[in-house]
């Protein structure tokens, strides 16, 4: 397999999943910041230029975050990136990874990419303007909803804890400082951070959860 991300990219949360997975794949860094996922030969990959890309080793490609996490978590079980089908926790799980991806994820898009929302160019500045907000609201909500578990979905570790982790960071690339702001949710990056897996993704990326 082969996993195209961008370092410290919501990507980032699939290049851990198939770390602790100890799964066989190859990384293709395509760093946003050069615009290399604009590239002719990335555009033929991925169409909208976007990362994850996870293409599997019968050459069919998988798009989108949490799709790409669950079908890790389905593909390697002895991993355990996915509480028992039926549970709970489960049922948490998937609640995080839908939550993280059309709420936060674009709350954030706002800010960073508001052309995608609107041509105006007052109405982007004001999607940008308000996003800030939004995002340190749905900071605090995120403390909360953490409040009493070890982990995002509960009691054990799951694909849930590094997609969360990705926004952990972008936090702190905007200045919201949630380790100051959010104690229950720096506690728990902090918890998640020392994870070999995890250790690994970041020094291979070259990132700091904390900058």
């Amino acid at each position: 397999m082969k996993i195209y991300h961008s370092p410290g990219a919501c990507s980032m949360a699939c290049h851990i999943a198939l770390e602790e997975a100890q799964a066989d794949y190859e990384r293709v860094p395509v760093r946003l910041a050069e615009r290399e996922n604009r590239r002719p030969d990335y555009l033929a990959i991925h169409p909208r230029g976007f990362v994850p890309v996870l293409e599997l080793d019968n050459g069919q490609r998988l798009t989108e975050a949490a799709a790409i996490l669950l079908h890790i978590a389905r593909r390697y079980p002895s991993a355990a990136l996915l509480p028992e089908a039926g549970s709970a926790e489960e049922a948490r799980a998937f609640e995080w990874l839908a939550w993280l991806t059309n709420t936060v994820h674009v709350a954030y898009a706002c800010l960073w990419r508001p052309e995608r929302f609107a041509e105006d160019e007052t109405v982007r500045k004001g999607l940008a303007a308000h996003a800030k907000d939004n995002i340190a609201a749905l900071d605090r909500d995120i403390d909360t909803r953490l409040a009493g578990r070890s982990f995002a979905a509960g009691t054990a570790y799951s694909v849930a804890d590094p997609f969360l982790l990705v926004f952990f960071r972008w936090a702190n690339r905007i200045g919201l400082e949630p380790a100051r702001n959010q104690p229950t949710w720096a506690a728990w990056a902090r918890h998640i951070e020392q994870r070999p897996a995890v250790q690994r993704v970041l020094n291979s990326e070259g990132i700091s959860i904390w900058q």
